[in-house]
């Protein structure tokens, strides 16, 4: 499909677009014309899709890591094997459990665990040294709106009354989700607390941080490129062991590469922002700039509201709404 919004190097239109670091040709938006129009016009497409962009990969960053660690907490170590190599003088490098698991949510695990000891793998607690290797295969964890393919490891590096801290490293992990499918390459750290409960009302919450974090997001039948670097907080509000909602607030910077936008923002919550079970936000709002740019979206009553300020001079240039579904719809594109 022909992208509306080509990348190219050189001139930009003038007005407020000029000194984007996010490359645009207006030609498919009516033409570089004298350009009041259609400045104003790739102004608001740019308002919308970034700011939509913006507003849902984090928080499905931090979903798609807490489903990987739902997904290896539920596996119970007696239902796994002791490889016989264990068994011949592997004492020296710990011990070892394998095999395969049923998802709660449906599909399938291939599990492998190790650590120090066979009591402490068995004993069902993660311990500091741990390691699980799960190779995934259409599987949903608790939180059923993901869908994990691909493998990825986790290492436990502290447990105690403080949660468990876990890192994640992974270069074929792929998420299904809801509004879109997010493939991961790279590494994050995650410290949990709380657990989810199979009946009555539980909360789980996670701390996590990322470090060149490479994501490839399809949404809306486009794809496009992603480096994330931030950290940030994610709760979970269940309700007889499923997902009811879910809050989340952090900042970060986020690189952007895709048939229309090149550029890297920086962008941050403001407060807490409210979701719903399959990552809809409800109600919250954030704020994302590049440079002297600067872009706050805001969520209530199904509305995404966008203002723009172009100057960094807290004057708001432009403000614009839409219906939440028609916002999501322009995201990475």
């Amino acid at each position: 499909m022909t992208p509306l919004l080509q990348r190219v190097p050189g001139p930009r239109t003038a007005g407020g677009l000029a000194g984007l670091g996010l490359l645009l040709s207006l030609a498919a938006c009516g033409g570089g014309g004298s350009g009041t129009d259609s400045s104003a016009s790739a102004e608001t497409d740019q308002a919308q899709s970034l700011s939509a962009t913006a507003t849902t990969t984090p928080q499905q960053t931090a979903q798609v890591a807490d489903a990987v660690v739902d997904t290896a907490l539920a596996v119970d170590p007696g239902a796994l094997s002791t490889p016989a190599a264990t068994h011949v003088g592997v004492a020296a490098a710990g011990a070892q459990l394998q095999g395969s698991v049923n998802c709660a949510g449906g599909g399938t695990a291939s599990v492998v665990m190790t650590g120090p000891t066979l009591a402490g793998l068995l004993d069902g607690v993660p311990d500091a040294g741990e390691v699980t290797q799960l190779s995934y295969s259409a599987c949903r964890g608790p939180d059923a709106q993901v869908a994990l393919d691909g493998t990825v490891t986790m290492t436990v590096t502290q447990s105690g009354s403080g949660g468990l801290t876990v890192s994640l490293v992974t270069s074929d992990l792929q998420a299904g989700l809801p509004l879109s499918t997010l493939g991961w390459s790279g590494s994050l750290s995650l410290t949990r607390t709380g657990t989810v409960a199979s009946s009555g009302a539980s909360t789980t919450s996670s701390a996590w941080s990322a470090s060149g974090l490479s994501l490839v997001a399809v949404r809306n039948g486009h794809e496009a490129d992603l480096s994330f670097n931030g950290s940030g907080n994610r709760s979970v509000q269940w309700q007889d062991g499923v997902p009811a909602s879910s809050s989340y607030q952090g900042s970060s910077s986020l690189g952007l590469a895709s048939s229309r936008w090149n550029g890297t923002l920086d962008v941050a919550t403001q407060g807490v922002m409210v979701f719903d079970p399959e990552g809809v936000p409800q109600s919250g709002s954030l704020s994302l700039s590049l440079g002297l740019y600067h872009w706050t979206a805001t969520l209530a009553d199904g509305t995404a509201t966008v203002t723009v300020d172009r100057n960094g001079d807290g004057v708001v240039d432009r403000t614009r709404s839409w219906p939440v579904a028609d916002w999501l719809a322009s995201a990475a594109q």
